[in-house]
């Protein structure tokens, strides 16, 4: 079984989608926000509900 994710993983992965999938997921965000790790509920919450398998996919490793 791999490592779980440090904070740090889990932050660069979560700005990562937040840009890449932003008009998809996360639209009514400011598209410059820089994802901290109070925002990480909402990231994985929109991930699953707005977005495809490949989202929901990110939104399980943030979980780990």
């Amino acid at each position: 079984m791999d490592a779980p994710l440090t904070m740090e993983q889990k932050l660069r992965i979560a700005q990562e989608a937040f840009r890449k999938f932003h008009s998809m997921c996360f639209w009514y965000m400011r598209e410059d926000l820089v994802i901290a790790e109070e925002d990480l509920p909402a990231i994985i919450q929109c991930l699953r509900q707005n977005g495809t398998r490949e989202t929901y996919q990110i939104a399980g490793l943030l979980c780990l």
